[in-house]
C-alpha cells in the first residue's frame, strides 16, 4: 500500500498528459473487477486527513482565545474500540502523517507512552513533564481501507480503467497544557478517497483524471478542447464536501481554553 501511494504521488507531480485522446470518449459503463476491504489497517492517507482537520480546528480556536497553538508533543496514542497501545507499524505510519502536518511536533516512542487510556496519572505526568507547549493524546477508534478496480465496457480503440481507494479513520483528540488541564477536545471522522482513471490506447497508457476527496480536495482532468485543438489540463480545488464531526458525549469534562465546548 505504501508503495502504491509513493507511485501515485509521483504521478500526481509528474503528470504528463497527451492530447487528443478524450475527444471521442463516450459515457462510461463501469463494471467492478475487484473489491478488497481491509479492516483495522494502518492508513496513512486517513491519518493525515484526520490530523489536518484536527490542526485546522485546534489552531483556529486557540487563536480565537489568544493562546499559543504549540509546540505539540504526542504523548499517548491508542487504537481500537477497546483501546490498546500502538505497535511499531502504526507508530511509523503516524510519524509520517505527523511530519506532513506538524513537522516540528514530537511523537514519543510506544515504550514511553502510557499503557492504558485509563491511566490518567501517567498521561497527566507526561504533560506536566514537558518543558513547553502541549501534550496530545489520540485514540483511533476505527481505521480501515477499501480498494475497488473498475473497467469501462464502452470499449473502442482504448480501454478505460478506474481505481478507487477509500480509507477511513475515527480519531478522538485531547490536548492538555503543562498543568494537565484540557484545552481542546474533539472527535474527527474522515473517509478520504482517491479516484484515478487510466486510459490504455494504441498510443500508450495515460492517467486522464485524478480526483482526491479529502480535507484538501483536488481534481486534475482534461478540460474542453481549445481553439488550437488541444486539451487544457484543469486543476479544480474549489469543490468541498461537508465533513461530519460527531458531537462529544455530554459527560466529558469541559476544556479549559475559552471555557467552551467543541460540537
Amino acid at each position: 500500500m505504501r508503495i502504491f501511494f509513493c507511485i501515485l504521488t509521483i504521478l500526481l507531480f509528474t503528470l504528463q498528459l497527451h492530447t487528443g485522446l478524450a475527444c471521442t470518449m463516450e459515457p462510461s459503463v463501469w463494471k467492478q473487477i475487484e473489491a478488497v476491504d481491509k479492516a483495522e489497517e494502518t492508513v496513512i492517507y486517513a491519518l493525515t486527513d484526520s490530523l489536518l482537520q484536527f490542526k485546522d480546528k485546534f489552531e483556529r480556536e486557540m487563536k480565537a482565545c489568544n493562546m499559543a497553538s504549540g509546540p505539540l508533543t504526542f504523548t499517548a496514542v491508542f487504537v481500537g474500540s477497546e483501546p490498546a497501545t500502538i505497535d511499531t507499524d502504526f507508530h511509523d505510519s503516524l510519524r509520517i502523517a505527523i511530519n506532513v502536518i506538524w513537522p516540528d511536533a514530537i511523537l514519543l516512542m510506544p515504550a514511553s507512552m502510557p499503557a492504558s487510556l485509563d491511566d490518567y496519572v501517567a498521561i497527566a505526568s507526561l504533560a506536566e513533564s514537558l518543558p513547553e507547549g502541549y501534550a496530545v493524546s489520540l485514540h483511533f477508534k476505527k481505521t480501515g481501507s477499501s480498494i475497488i478496480n473498475l473497467a469501462d465496457h464502452n470499449f473502442k480503440l482504448y480501454q478505460l480503467y478506474r481505481l478507487v481507494i477509500r480509507e477511513e479513520a475515527s480519531m478522538f483528540a485531547r490536548v492538555t497544557d503543562r498543568h494537565a488541564a484540557a484545552v481542546f477536545l474533539d472527535e474527527f471522522m474522515v473517509s478520504p478517497t482517491i479516484i484515478a482513471d487510466a486510459l490504455i490506447s494504441p498510443l500508450g497508457g495515460f492517467i486522464i483524471r485524478l480526483e482526491k476527496n479529502s480535507a484538501r480536495p483536488l481534481v486534475v482532468d482534461f478540460g474542453p478542447v481549445s481553439d488550437g485543438g488541444e486539451h487544457v489540463l484543469r486543476f479544480n480545488d474549489a469543490f468541498r464536501q461537508p465533513t461530519i464531526v460527531p458531537p462529544l458525549p455530554e459527560d466529558l469534562p469541559e476544556p479549559a481554553a475559552c471555557n467552551h465546548s467543541h460540537h
